[in-house]
């Protein structure tokens, strides 16, 4: 089982650029990135010499198969994941139930309007049924936020 951090980049284009801190030869961490068939080969040449290119079938259309990419990680030995992604990346992965546990920082800003970004993206819901509910919610202030802390 890996005992030290892993960094897993879902990259469906492989468009990291080559040159990113990500790569850093300071960091120890080791760099998986996940991509599709839809990756650019120029790119994934030079990205192979930085990290190691994973090619993962797509669910839908520009998504990533959630449980393929855990298989081939739990293959590797990595058994937890800690999602740090934008709101289509965690809508896709509360769709296919794949989160077990869910940290959420609330900073006291209101955005608001019409073209704001959720927190949480995809189709959504047609009713409210159909939510995922967290339980054993917790609540915990640091600095200016709010971490929520709650279990599907």
């Amino acid at each position: 089982i890996q005992r030290y951090p892993v960094k897993v980049v879902l990259d469906s284009f492989l468009r990291t650029p080559s040159k990113s801190r990500i790569f850093s030869k300071t960091s120890r961490d080791r760099v998986i990135l996940v991509t599709t068939k839809r990756a650019y080969q120029k790119q994934w040449t030079r990205l192979e010499r930085k990290a190691e290119v994973l090619l993962v079938p797509e669910k839908k259309k520009g998504f990533i198969d959630w449980k393929a990419l855990l298989q081939e990680l739990g293959s590797r030995g990595i058994v937890n994941l800690l999602i740090e992604g934008g709101g289509e990346v965690i809508g896709s992965a509360i769709r296919e139930k794949i989160v077990h546990e869910m940290y959420v920082f609330v900073a006291p800003k209101i955005i608001g309007g019409k073209s704001a970004v959720g927190a949480v993206g995809g189709e959504g819901i047609q009713f409210l049924k159909e939510a995922a509910s967290l339980r054993d919610l917790k609540a915990e202030p640091i600095g200016g936020d709010l971490l929520l802390r709650g279990r599907f």
